[in-house]
């Protein structure tokens, strides 16, 4: 159900933010949390960890949601217009560090850093937005650790 996935994701999250094992009680068929106790474990390499994709941005009233190319990477979300305009201008980058990040919907989430940026993000479908909030909660913790050591 989703309540009991929603608790075992809190409870992986706190452990893996404080850089501690997941317990190996959660289904093996469950592969965002399989995913995420290998990542804190140390079994997925930090590449493996990166993410690219396409997602779709909030603009603005005019223009709405623009579909936009994403790039997660060494605790950094950054967008472009395409991938092509990697090679010379990032459109946004925001620090994972300290940001807080949550979903609004089953396709939207919202990532701010609590003072000058806020990206408002919708996926294709929950399961896209799913791999996203994980893949950027782990990058936050990493980001955390690294900070503090």
């Amino acid at each position: 159900t989703i309540l009991s996935i929603n608790h075992k994701w809190q409870h992986v999250m706190r452990r893996a933010r404080k850089g501690q094992p997941i317990p190996r009680r959660y289904p093996k068929s469950n592969r965002i949390l399989q995913t995420l106790a290998e990542m804190t474990e140390g079994k997925v390499s930090n590449s493996e960890a990166e993410m690219k994709g396409w997602l779709f941005k909030w603009t603005n009233y005019l223009k709405g949601y623009q579909r936009r190319w994403f790039v997660l990477s060494n605790g950094l979300l950054s967008y472009y217009r395409n991938q092509a305009e990697m090679a010379h201008t990032c459109r946004g980058t925001i620090s994972l560090h300290g940001a807080l990040i949550h979903t609004e919907d089953s396709c939207t989430f919202v990532i701010s850093n609590g003072g000058t940026q806020t990206f408002h993000i919708k996926a294709a479908n929950e399961v896209e937005r799913q791999r996203w909030v994980t893949a950027l909660e782990l990058a936050k913790a990493k980001a955390i650790r690294a900070m503090e050591s």
